[in-house]
């Protein structure tokens, strides 16, 4: 199941890059509330993305159906 691994890849992967990749000349409030705001689109859209529950997503994950169809 290569699903979890992806998903939690991108959503510790993109802090690291934001640590890495920060600019020496941006003030650390504009820079915080830049980070939180991508942050937050990235696991939105992660989460619509489960959502669809798509032939190969479902593959990926070991079957998200199983458990949105037992609720």
């Amino acid at each position: 199941m290569i699903g979890p691994v992806l998903l939690v890849a991108l959503a510790v992967g993109n802090p690291v890059l934001w640590v890495v990749a920060r600019p020496a000349d941006l003030p650390t409030t504009r820079y915080v509330g830049e980070f939180f705001g991508v942050e937050a689109v990235l696991l939105l859209s992660l989460s619509l993305v489960l959502t669809t529950l798509l032939t190969p997503i479902e593959h990926a994950f070991g079957g998200l159906a199983q458990g949105a169809s037992s609720s």
